[in-house]
């Protein structure tokens, strides 16, 4: 008889530590050795790798890559080229896509078990894992991971302080436009108000707070001036710049709302060009609604937004955390398990999740708790 392994997700601070102490810690070797067996196998998405390879230190990366190298097991969603080939989070949604699109009266649970196979279908040594990719990891850390890892840490930051009220309506009555040279000024104002927030409550600072709120209010402002253009489309002239159909939001729609379907929509011309289709054709039918993924990313987004300060990896952890619906083990940090705990108290996908973390973070618990999984 043959038995499916278990897959299991470590937090990416665990694959840093294992690399650095596993030539020095028996508790690290213990733990690699019980990865090696084959009844628990570890899965890797492109966001794992992309935060593991951002280091800045040549001999972090290189014990990084050997400790993947040494692994007789890896898993991961392979993407159709030859090399270069771990899947990220649009992969995935590129997935429940196909399934939805097929079944559009499928629920989440139905479009989970439809869609796994294409999510976990990538298994290799990782010795082949490293042959096929370590390639494009060292030209993505000397070409664009400090750019990358820049914008994901001030997108980060950005989201994690609205402007606005995310929950004031949006088609609310006796809406009426300030005077511009008013809106100018209350625009310049805002920018320097989120500066300050993005000083004081960023846990790792921003090396330009004060242009990245300048630049974003910037963008606010001139898309906000089409309303002065078009005084009869009002809101719905706004609402076109950001691609959001009116039709497609709920009943008394909110600032947030907007600000979802907007991302979504976003997303979605990038898994529209994956399938070579153009833009706005798949929304004739997908809704985010309808996506695992989505309900995760937008649920763990709006989880974090409690936290006091922003910090960078928000971003990553968001990609991450959906490929826990496929697997049989996530590990994550605090502050990532106690938001999927808040939401599971209203989400049944996050209560999925919630059974599914791993709750050791020492060497010696993850050995214990993957050995638990593994006779499961």
């Amino acid at each position: 008889m043959v038995v499916r392994p278990k897959l299991i997700c470590l937090d990416t601070a665990t694959w840093g530590n294992l690399a650095r102490d596993k030539d020095r810690d028996a508790a690290a070797q213990e733990l690699i050795k019980r990865l090696s067996v084959g009844d628990v196998i570890p899965f890797l998405s492109w966001h794992h790798v992309a935060e593991l390879i951002h280091h800045g230190s040549q001999k972090v990366f290189n014990e990084r890559v050997a400790l993947f190298r040494s692994l007789p097991f890896t898993a991961f969603l392979k993407q159709s080229q030859e090399e270069a080939y771990i899947g990220n989070i649009i992969d995935l949604r590129n997935a429940e896509i196909s399934e939805a699109f097929r079944d559009p009266a499928a629920d989440h649970f139905e479009i989970i078990e439809r869609a796994s196979g294409r999510i976990t279908n990538g298994f290799a040594s990782g010795a082949v894992l490293c042959r096929d990719n370590e390639e494009w990891w060292k030209f993505y850390r000397q070409n664009f991971a400090n750019d990358s890892q820049r914008r994901g840490a001030e997108i980060s930051a950005l989201v994690h302080f609205p402007t606005t009220d995310p929950s004031e309506k949006v088609f609310a009555r006796n809406q009426e436009l300030r005077p511009l040279d008013e809106a100018q000024a209350q625009f310049k104002k805002m920018a320097q108000i989120l500066a300050q927030r993005l000083k004081k409550d960023v846990k790792k600072a921003l090396p330009n707070p004060e242009s990245v709120a300048q630049e974003l209010m910037r963008k606010a402002y001139e898309e906000g001036v089409v309303m002065y253009k078009d005084r009869t489309g009002g809101i719905d002239a706004l609402l076109k710049i950001y691609g959001v159909d009116r039709e497609r939001l709920p009943k008394n729609p909110t600032v947030a709302d907007v600000g979802d379907e907007a991302v979504f929509v976003k997303q979605l011309s990038i898994n529209e060009a994956q399938f070579g289709l153009p833009n706005g054709a798949l929304q004739q039918v997908i809704r985010k609604e309808m996506l695992p993924s989505w309900i995760v990313w937008s649920g763990l987004s709006r989880a974090l937004l409690k936290l006091p300060k922003a910090e960078s990896g928000n971003l990553n952890d968001k990609s991450i955390v959906p490929f826990g619906l496929y697997l049989d083990g996530l590990q994550v940090d605090k502050r990532i398990r106690d938001a999927v705990r808040r939401a599971a108290q209203t989400a049944k996908l996050f209560d999925v999740l919630q059974r599914k973390l791993l709750r050791a973070t020492d060497y010696k618990g993850l050995y214990m708790e993957i050995d638990h999984l593994a006779n499961t």
